[in-house]
């Protein structure tokens, strides 16, 4: 229900009408005693027919920036169609789409939180709209994996995960390893372009070189191992990394660790641990390895099934070296299956299928295919 004491004083609330109506549902209109009727209709008539009335503007974010507008608008003036900062006169540079009855302007540069922006025509100014300041927590490292402090000298890949999504910075202009004397160490890493990130950047993958692992091969020889066994090493972080927002890491992060012998045993499950739940509970199933193995894998390639794939979460013990799996129901009596995809690999880069540093030999004998790994089991 719209209340209006005159035409006069429904043109000059024109942005509280506009408001009301369209956040009204009723129809039904009450004018006050005393109010010319029949010219307070024609007055509302004519107002209700302007272009711009019923315009309306919602910001589309993405990654916490504003990256995009939706108009909603009856037949706007396409071609002299734009949004302006407010006070400026020129317009921000971007591209229109339509879809569904709405008009979407993405910006080429994000629009900035907090600043007025116009969305107008040659003729009239459809609507305004005003990002809202959000309050931003910078990026933090959550982890660098593997967890544990103590590593094989022939350690392939190192994982750093994020709290945010990184920017497009390259990784070694602020990550520093350091040796037992705090002098930084050079070519640790193998210097890939583009680097291995996950799809949603808050995972960066690190290969130490594989050609100072491997033994015999050029700088292996020339370089030596980029770890030593015996030493300890820490890794630094600097916080000025920025995150896909442009801003510098919350903290540095810092983290030691030892070298011990290389690993040259491929993970073998029938040295696994089981623990086996009990039917009627949702006990957590836990697979004991004895070593630490790969962090991104492990999540990908244990499962449990019978005839399909039991639903539940999967959970990794801080060193790596647990799978845990919680189903979603409660525990059956009877046989199922663990199912472990040959890729598993171990901190080495080691896998069910061959080593990764393997000796030459005189005669070529091709791997086995990649496969999955049966271990049966019963819940009593």
């Amino acid at each position: 229900m719209l209340v209006v004491a005159s035409a006069t004083a429904a043109l000059f609330y024109s942005d509280l009408i506009k408001n009301l109506i369209r956040k009204s549902n009723s129809d039904l209109w009450v004018c006050l005693p005393g109010c010319n009727t029949k010219k307070l209709i024609c007055s509302l008539v004519l107002f209700l027919s302007a272009p711009g009335l019923f315009a309306q503007v919602e910001v589309i974010r993405e990654h916490e920036r504003a990256v995009c507008i939706s108009l909603k608008a009856d037949r706007p003036d396409l071609k002299t169609l734009g949004v302006y900062l407010k006070n400026s006169k020129t317009s921000i540079l971007g591209s229109w789409a339509e879809n569904n009855d709405l008009f979407y302007f993405r910006p080429v540069v994000p629009f900035t939180d907090g600043k007025t922006y116009l969305v107008k025509t040659a003729s009239e100014v459809l609507d305004t709209f005003r990002p809202e300041l959000i309050e931003y927590i910078p990026s933090r490292i959550l982890g660098i994996y593997p967890s544990t402090d103590t590593v094989p000298e022939n350690l392939l890949k190192i994982y750093i995960t994020f709290s945010r999504p990184m920017g497009e910075q390259l990784s070694g202009d602020f990550i520093t390893v350091l040796n037992p004397d705090g002098d930084s160490l050079t070519k640790v890493f193998l210097p890939l372009q583009p680097e291995l990130w996950n799809k949603s950047r808050d995972c960066l993958t690190l290969w130490l070189d594989p050609g100072r692992i491997k033994r015999d091969l050029g700088p292996n020889l020339w370089l030596g191992t980029p770890l030593v066994k015996g030493q300890s090493y820490k890794i630094v972080i600097a916080s000025q990394w920025k995150d896909q927002m442009g801003y510098p890491l919350a903290s540095s992060f810092e983290k030691t660790f030892t070298v011990r012998e290389p690993d040259r045993i491929k993970p073998d499950p029938r040295d696994w641990r089981v623990e086996i739940p009990k039917s009627g509970t949702r006990q957590p199933l836990r697979i004991h390895f004895r070593e630490s193995l790969d962090f991104s894998l492990l999540s990908d390639c244990i499962n449990i099934f019978q005839v399909d794939t039991i639903p539940g979460k999967v959970t990794i013990s801080d060193n790596q070296d647990i799978w845990i799996f919680t189903p979603e129901l409660d525990w059956e009596s009877g046989f199922y299956k663990i199912g472990i995809d040959s890729r598993l690999e171990d901190l080495a880069g080691n896998n069910m299928i061959r080593l990764f540093d393997e000796e030459i030999k005189d005669t070529f004998q091709p791997y086995p295919a990649a496969g999955t790994v049966i271990l049966d089991l019963q819940i009593p």
